[in-house]
C-alpha cells in the first residue's frame, strides 16, 4: 500500500491560514449582514409615520449611500485585518506559543523555506512530524477563540435580523420608502393628494366641510384663499382612515384650495359662494352608432344639441347640495330621463328618439333646486 507523507511545517501553517481565512470571511460576511439589517429597520423607523415628508427630500438616498459606505468599510477593515491575522510569520509564531515549540522553530523554518535546501527540507520535515498528531488545530486556543467570535457575530446578526421584521411588521410605510428612494426623493411614491365630495358652491355665509384624501400620511398643510384675499396656511392631521378634515365656519366668498404634503400638491379646487342651490358643470357626452365608426366626443351644449339618430348621450354634473333627485322632462309626451344621484354627483345615458327640449328639474335634500342650466 501507498504510504501517507506526513504533512511538512509550512503544509501545516499553510492549512492554518486557510482556516483562519474561512472564519474571517464567514464572520466579515455576517457583521455586513448585521449592519444592513439593523441599518435597514432603524431607517425604516425613522423614515415612518410621514415622517420622511417633512425631512429633505434626499434623507432616503443618504441613508442607503451611509448603509453602502459601512458595508464597503467593513469589507476593507475586514480584509485588513484578516491579513494581518493570516501573516505567516504571525500564524508561525502563535502555533510555537500554543505547542510550546522553542521560539523561532517554525519561524525559521518559514524563513527557510524560500532556499530549498537539504537542510531546509530536514528541518521543515523535522518540526512537521513533531506537529503532525495536531496538524488540523495546531493552535486550538487561538481556534476557539475564533469559534466564540462567530457566535458573537452572528448573535449580532439574529438581533438586527429581529429589529428589521419588528419594523417591517410595525413600521411598513418606512419600509416602502426604503424599497423605493428615488420615488419618495420625486414625490411620486404615494397616491396624489385628493379633494373628494367638494361641492361646486355653497350658500353664502354657510360652513364648508373640506375632505381631502392623504393616505400614508400624518398631516397635510391645506391653504386656501378667499377671492381677492391672500393665502392662508392651516395644518391637518390626517385620520387612521387617511383622509384629513376640516370645517371652514363660514364662507363669504368663492375659494380656491389646495392640499399639499411637502413633496406632492393636489389640484386646485374652487367653490363658490352662492345666494342660492345650483346645478352646473353639466358634461355631455356623445357615443355614436357604430355604422358610423365615430370615436366618443364631448358636446358643446352652449347651444341646441344636433345627434345622428341611434346616438347615446351620457349626462353628468354636479350640484352645491346633496341632491335628491335630477331629472329632465321632455316638452312632448315622452317619458322623463330620470338621472341617478349620488351626494353631490349626478349621471345618466338616455338615447333620443326625436327631436325635443328637455327641461331640467332637481331636488335637494333640503329643498328645491331653482338655478338650473337652461333646457
Amino acid at each position: 500500500m501507498p504510504m501517507t507523507m506526513p504533512m511538512t511545517a509550512v503544509e501545516i501553517v499553510r492549512g492554518e491560514i486557510a482556516r483562519i481565512r474561512r472564519a474571517d470571511r464567514l464572520r466579515v460576511g455576517m457583521l455586513c449582514a448585521a449592519w444592513l439589517a439593523l441599518g435597514l429597520g432603524a431607517s425604516a423607523f425613522v423614515l415612518s409615520a410621514g415622517r420622511w415628508i417633512a425631512w429633505p427630500a434626499l434623507l432616503p438616498l443618504l441613508l442607503w449611500a451611509t448603509l453602502i459606505t459601512g458595508l464597503a468599510l467593513i469589507a476593507w477593515h475586514g480584509h485588513q485585518w484578516s491579513a494581518k491575522r493570516t501573516d505567516p510569520l504571525a500564524v508561525a509564531r502563535a502555533i510555537e506559543v500554543e505547542q510550546g515549540l522553542r521560539r523561532g522553530a517554525l519561524v525559521g523554518v518559514l524563513e527557510l523555506a524560500s532556499a530549498r535546501g537539504v537542510l531546509a527540507d530536514a528541518a521543515a520535515q523535522q518540526v512537521g512530524a513533531v506537529l503532525a498528531s495536531v496538524a488540523q488545530s495546531p493552535a486550538p486556543g487561538a481556534a476557539a477563540r475564533r469559534q466564540r467570535a462567530a457566535w458573537g457575530s452572528g448573535g449580532v446578526v439574529v438581533v438586527g435580523v429581529l429589529v428589521a421584521a419588528l419594523t417591517w411588521g410595525a413600521r411598513p410605510d418606512g419600509w416602502t420608502v426604503m424599497r423605493r428612494p428615488l420615488a419618495a426623493a420625486r414625490g411620486t411614491l404615494l397616491t396624489g393628494l385628493q379633494f373628494e365630495g367638494m361641492p361646486i358652491g355653497v350658500a353664502r355665509g354657510s360652513s364648508l366641510a373640506i375632505d381631502v384624501r392623504a393616505e400614508q400620511r400624518s398631516t397635510i398643510r391645506l391653504r386656501w384663499r378667499p377671492l381677492g384675499a391672500g393665502w392662508r396656511d392651516t395644518v391637518v392631521r390626517v385620520a387612521a382612515d387617511g383622509h384629513a378634515r376640516l370645517t371652514l365656519t363660514r364662507v363669504e366668498t368663492d375659494l380656491r384650495l389646495v392640499a399639499q404634503d411637502g413633496r406632492s400638491t393636489s389640484d386646485t379646487v374652487q367653490v363658490r359662494a352662492v345666494d342660492r342651490p345650483f346645478v352646473g358643470d353639466v358634461r355631455v357626452t356623445a357615443d355614436f352608432p357604430p355604422y358610423l365608426q365615430r370615436p366618443s366626443e364631448l358636446l358643446e351644449i352652449d347651444g341646441p344639441l344636433q345627434v345622428p339618430e341611434g346616438t347615446v348621450l351620457t349626462i353628468e354634473g354636479r350640484a352645491s347640495e346633496a341632491l335628491a333627485s335630477v331629472v329632465l322632462r321632455p316638452d312632448a309626451s315622452d317619458a322623463a330621463v330620470v338621472l341617478q344621484a349620488e351626494g353631490l354627483r349626478f349621471r345618466g345615458r338616455f338615447t333620443p328618439r326625436r327631436s325635443g327640449v328637455f327641461a331640467w328639474e332637481a331636488v335637494g335634500r333640503s329643498t328645491a333646486i331653482e338655478d338650473l342650466p337652461l333646457p
